[in-house]
C-alpha cells in the first residue's frame, strides 16, 4: 500500500509483472474501471498508471532520448516557451522523462510518435516526427488507450524515480496544441527515394556514379546531409547499416571526408537530384483540385487557411518599426551567413520586392567558386514561402517552358554558365520579351508558340569573369566579400558552429520557426499601394552628373529599393487615396534603411567597381605606371587573397574601360585610363551628411504636406 499513497488517488494503478512494460492480464478493461488497490499489495514487480478519463483525465507526455545528458538542453526551450506550464510533476525514466499533466475540458487518445533510422531488420525506414531530432528519439502522447510505467519500477536494472516532487499542472486544449506543436513536427520528414535505396542497398553507389559519370563522393556527401537534414542522424550512426548494405563504404575514408565536407549544410535540391539520379521520378508536390486546375491561391485564401499563431505574429510584426523588423531579420541571418552584413539584407530586400505588382527585380551575385553564393541566397530564401520560388540548374532558353510559372514571385537559377547562352535568356525574362518559340502541334497542325514571363523576379549567381554590360545595367549585380579579413570571418564562423554544435542546433530549430512566420506574413500586406517619394529631388541633387556613370538606369535602383521598404513599413506609414489607387508616404526611416544596406553597393553599382577593384585601382598611383598582375597581386596579398580574384577583377576592369591592357612576352601588362579620376569624387561619407541635412528640413516639409492633402 506504501506504493499507492506516493500517488494521486485518482490514479488508476495497475501491476506489470518485473522487468517488464507489458501487463499479464487485458489492462484495456480497467480503463472504465479502477483496478482493486487491495490487489496491488500481492504484488511487489512494476507498476502503471492508465492514462485518460479513469485517472482524472490524465495525459503523460513521453520524452524517448538519444542521451539522457541532453534533457536539460531541450528543457530550457521548453521552460522558455512554457513558463507557466513547464513546473509540473516529472518522472525520470531509463531513456528519458514523462511530463504530467490534467486535461481541462477535453481527452486526447494515444499517439506514438518514433524517429525512425535503421529498424533491427537493418531496414532503414527514414521518418522524423519530432522537434529537436538530434535529441529526441520519439515524442509518444499517453492518454485514453495508454498507460505510463511509474516509479519504482525498474527495467534491465534501471529505475523510473521521480524527477521532482512538483504537484501535476492542468492545461488547457489551447496550451495542449502548442506544447504539442513544439514537440512534433507538423509533417513528418522522410528521406527521399533515392537516398533509401541506398541506405537499403537497393543503389550501389559505385554503380551508380560509374554508369552516369558522376563523382562517388558527391553521392556520399549528400547522403550524410540527406540522413541529417530529415532524420536528425549524424554519419557514424548509419555507419553500421552503410557497412552492410554498400560493398564499397569505407569507415576511415568517410570519417576523413567528412572533415573537409559539413554534414549540416544544406541537402541536395531535386533539379540536382534529377540530375543525379535520372532513373528515379521525383514525385510532385499535389495540389489542391479546385475548379480551375491551374488555379493560383490569393492572398485571401491563404489568409484564412493560417493558425491563430501566424496570425498573432503577423499582427505583431508588421507593426514593428522598420529597424526592428530589420533587426529581426538580420539576426534570422546572421545565425548561417558570416559577415556580409549589407549585401544579405539587400539580397532579402531585393527578393521581397518582387511582390509588388507588375514589378520584377533581377540580382546577379558574383564571386569565386565555393565562395558561398549559393549559401547565402539558400538561406535568405528561407524567409520566403516555397509556393513562391521556382528553382532550376539551368538556364537555356528551353528550360522555362513549364505550367503556371507566373504563379511565382521569383526564379532563382543556381549558377549562369557560359555555355548555355543564359545572359541573353534573362535579358529577355527582365524585359518582359519573349523567352523563346517552340513548334507544338495543335489539333493536328504545327502552332508556332511563344513563351514569356511576367512580372516574375530572378535571382541567379555567377562565377565566370565577364557579364555583358546591358545586363549589368538591368540587374543588381553584387559582388561577395572575397577579403582575406572576410575568410578569417568565415572560418571562426564555422569553428564556433562546431564548438557549440548542441546550442547551434537548438537555435536553430527556432530560428527556422521564425522564418516560417516571418515569411507568412507577406500576405497580410497590400503590395498594390504606390509609393510616393517626396524627397527624390534632393536625392538627386547628390547624384554626380559624369556621363560615365551609368545612370540610365542605375538611378532606378535606389529609388526602387526605397519604395519596397516603404511598402515593407506600410502599417505605419500615412497614406490616402486618390480615385481607385492608394498611396503611401517614404519616411526618413526608409531612406535611412536603403542607405544603410546598400550605400557602397549602390555607388558600385553606378560606377561598376567593388572594394576590392577600388584596392586595385589605388595601386596604380599615376596614368605613367604600369603593373602586371603578379606585382598587383604581391601589393595587396594581405588584403585581398587569391591571385585568381585579383587576376579576374584586372581583366574586368579592363573591359569596364578603367584599365587598358597589353601583352608582352606572354604576360599582361595593365594601366589606368586619364578618365577615371571621378571614381574618387563620391565620398559616401559626405554624400550621408548631405542627406541628413537635406531631409530633416525636407522631411519636415513633406510631412506638413501629407497633412493638408489628408484633410482635402
Amino acid at each position: 500500500m506504501a506504493i499507492l499513497n506516493e500517488y494521486p488517488r485518482t490514479f488508476n494503478v495497475i501491476p506489470i509483472p518485473r522487468n517488464s512494460k507489458i501487463p499479464i492480464f487485458k489492462w484495456e478493461t480497467y480503463q472504465e474501471k479502477p483496478y482493486p488497490r487491495e490487489k496491488i499489495l500481492e504484488d511487489n514487480g512494476n507498476y502503471a498508471v492508465i492514462c485518460g478519463k479513469i485517472s482524472n483525465n490524465l495525459l503523460v507526455f513521453d520524452l524517448d532520448f538519444r542521451d539522457k545528458k541532453n534533457f536539460n538542453l531541450v528543457f530550457d526551450e521548453f521552460v522558455k516557451e512554457f513558463p507557466e506550464i513547464s513546473d509540473t510533476c516529472i518522472i525520470s525514466t531509463p531513456h528519458g522523462y514523462h511530463l504530467y499533466y490534467y486535461t481541462k475540458d477535453f481527452t486526447e487518445d494515444r499517439h506514438p510518435n518514433k524517429n525512425a533510422g535503421y529498424n533491427k531488420s537493418n531496414k532503414f525506414v527514414g521518418t522524423t516526427k519530432t522537434n529537436f531530432s538530434n535529441y529526441l528519439n520519439g515524442f509518444d502522447v499517453l492518454g485514453n488507450n495508454g498507460y505510463a510505467i511509474i516509479p519504482p519500477s525498474r527495467i534491465d536494472g534501471l529505475s523510473y524515480e521521480k524527477f521532482n516532487d512538483k504537484p501535476i499542472k492542468f492545461i488547457t486544449k489551447e496550451e495542449y496544441d502548442k506544447l504539442k506543436k513544439f514537440f512534433l513536427l507538423d509533417t513528418p520528414k522522410k528521406v527521399r527515394k533515392p537516398f533509401l535505396d541506398i541506405l537499403n542497398g537497393v543503389i550501389d553507389i559505385e554503380d551508380q556514379a560509374n554508369t552516369h559519370g558522376k563523382e562517388e563522393f558527391v553521392y556520399w556527401k549528400y547522403l550524410f546531409r540527406e540522413v541529417y537534414h530529415y532524420c536528425g542522424l549524424l554519419p557514424e550512426e548509419i555507419f553500421e547499416g552503410l557497412s552492410k548494405n554498400q560493398a564499397c563504404f569505407d569507415v576511415e575514408k568517410t570519417k576523413t571526408q567528412l572533415e573537409y565536407h559539413d554534414f549540416k549544410e544544406n541537402p541536395m535540391t531535386n533539379d540536382t537530384l534529377k540530375e543525379y539520379f535520372p532513373n528515379h521520378s521525383i514525385p510532385k508536390k499535389k495540389k489542391k483540385i479546385v475548379k480551375d486546375a491551374f488555379h493560383v491561391k490569393t492572398f485571401e485564401e491563404l489568409k484564412k487557411e493560417d493558425s491563430e499563431e501566424v496570425k498573432k505574429f503577423a499582427e505583431e510584426f508588421l507593426n514593428l518599426s522598420g529597424r526592428e523588423k530589420f533587426q529581426i531579420i538580420d539576426d534570422i541571418l546572421k545565425s548561417e551567413i558570416a559577415g556580409e552584413k549589407n549585401t544579405r539584407l539587400l539580397v532579402y530586400a531585393l527578393m521581397l520586392s518582387n511582390y509588388r505588382y507588375d514589378f520584377r527585380t533581377s540580382v546577379i551575385i558574383r564571386g569565386s567558386s565555393s565562395s558561398g553564393k549559393n549559401h547565402l541566397v539558400i538561406t535568405i530564401m528561407n524567409l520566403i514561402p516555397e509556393r513562391d520560388i521556382e528553382e532550376f540548374s539551368s538556364a537555356t532558353a528551353s528550360v522555362f517552358n513549364y505550367e503556371n510559372l507566373d504563379e511565382k514571385k521569383m526564379l532563382y537559377l543556381r549558377e549562369m554558365r557560359k555555355d548555355e547562352n543564359s545572359e541573353e535568356v534573362f535579358k529577355a525574362l527582365i524585359d518582359g520579351d519573349r523567352v523563346h518559340k517552340e513548334v507544338v502541334r495543335i489539333k493536328g497542325r504545327n502552332m508556332v508558340v511563344d513563351h514569356f514571363l511576367k512580372s516574375v523576379g530572378l535571382i541567379t549567381t555567377l562565377s565566370f569573369e565577364t557579364l555583358q554590360i546591358d545586363l549589368i545595367n538591368r540587374s543588381w549585380v553584387i559582388t561577395l566579400d572575397e577579403s582575406i579579413l572576410q575568410t578569417k570571418r568565415i572560418n571562426e564562423f564555422k569553428q564556433q558552429n562546431r564548438k557549440n554544435v548542441i546550442e547551434y542546433d537548438i537555435q536553430k530549430e527556432k530560428i527556422v520557426k521564425q522564418a516560417c512566420l516571418i515569411s507568412e506574413s507577406y500576405k497580410y500586406l497590400d503590395w498594390s499601394y504606390k509609393v510616393k517619394i517626396s524627397f527624390i529631388e534632393k536625392l538627386n541633387a547628390l547624384l554626380p552628373e559624369n556621363p560615365k556613370i551609368n545612370l540610365r538606369r542605375d538611378d532606378d535602383k535606389l529609388y526602387d529599393l526605397i519604395e519596397i521598404i516603404t511598402i515593407f513599413n506600410q502599417k505605419n506609414r500615412k497614406s490616402i487615396q486618390i480615385g481607385n489607387k492608394n498611396y503611401l508616404f517614404s519616411e526618413y526611416e526608409d531612406l535611412e534603411i536603403a542607405l544603410d544596406i546598400a550605400q557602397d553597393l549602390y555607388i558600385d553599382l553606378i560606377l561598376h567597381i567593388d572594394p576590392i577593384k577600388r584596392q586595385i585601382l589605388d595601386c596604380f598611383q599615376d596614368l605613367k605606371v604600369t603593373l602586371t598582375i603578379t606585382k598587383v597581386f604581391e601589393t595587396l596579398r594581405d588584403q585581398i587573397g587569391t591571385r585568381k580574384s585579383i587576376e579576374r577583377k584586372l581583366h574586368d576592369l579592363e573591359s569596364e574601360g578603367y584599365l587598358s591592357k597589353m601583352k608582352e612576352k606572354n604576360v599582361w601588362k595593365f594601366r589606368k585610363l586619364k578618365d577615371v579620376d571621378f571614381l574618387y569624387a563620391l565620398n559616401m561619407e559626405v554624400m550621408r551628411e548631405e542627406i541628413n541635412d537635406l531631409i530633416d528640413q525636407d522631411y519636415i516639409f513633406y510631412s506638413n504636406k501629407t497633412k493638408e492633402v489628408l484633410e482635402e
